[in-house]
């Protein structure tokens, strides 16, 4: 198995981007009241979140699939 550091090294930089993306969603979510966004506003963030948690699950799968791969490759396999 590889050492957690080099683990971090794999794993692709729009992780950390799509991360800093989600905190920043919801910090501006926290200094929202329910009279600041519309009904329009909260079905788009909706989707927005929907479609950031399905990417997120891709990279993680990805994540898993690569580092299947590259301790198969280290095994000589």
């Amino acid at each position: 198995m590889l050492e957690t550091g080099r683990r971090l090294e794999a794993v692709p930089e729009s992780f950390h981007e799509i991360t800093h993306d989600l905190q920043v969603l919801k910090d501006s979510l926290i200094a929202m009241g329910a009279a600041d966004i519309s009904a329009a506003e909260r079905a788009a963030l909706a989707q927005e979140i929907s479609a950031i948690r399905l990417q997120l699950k891709r990279l993680l799968a990805d994540q898993k699939t690569l580092g299947a791969e590259i301790e198969r490759r280290a095994l000589g396999g």
